[in-house]
């Protein structure tokens, strides 16, 4: 059975992948979506679908687009990494994995959004002493 990845997938940068649609485009960034997905064989709602919800080019289509974008317009476009520290972490409460931004980061949102989170964390009025 294949498992899935430790990590999750690092978000590119927003303004390296306009200027990778704008520049396979020759300053057009939807002509540059619509080469992408003719060169990729697939749709440009599904190039669309990877700025609007994934914020990324997947692994598997980065050459290929790199490629196009080279083929059109002659040159690569450096794509940077938006956040390099993202990790799949465990939440301590509800033992679901979560993206966490920092190796202190062990409790999901969703916990920390119910209402006796704070309550809970509060913590330790027993073993203060009193002034």
């Amino acid at each position: 059975m294949k498992q899935p990845p430790k990590n999750p997938a690092r978000k590119h940068l927003e303004e390296d992948m306009v200027l990778l649609f704008r520049t396979t485009g020759c300053g057009n960034y939807a002509l540059g979506i619509r080469r992408i997905a003719k060169w990729c064989g697939i749709t440009e709602k599904h190039v669309r679908f990877w700025f609007d919800y994934q914020q990324r080019i997947p692994d598997r289509r980065f050459d290929e687009v790199q490629k196009c974008c080279h083929y059109y317009s002659g040159k690569r476009v450096e794509i940077r990494i938006a956040n390099e520290n993202i990790a799949m972490r465990k939440c301590l409460r509800c033992s679901g994995s979560f993206e966490s931004t920092h190796i202190g980061n062990r409790i999901c949102n969703q916990c920390k959004g119910q209402r006796n989170f704070r309550k809970e964390i509060g913590g330790l009025d027993e073993y203060r002493v009193a002034t």
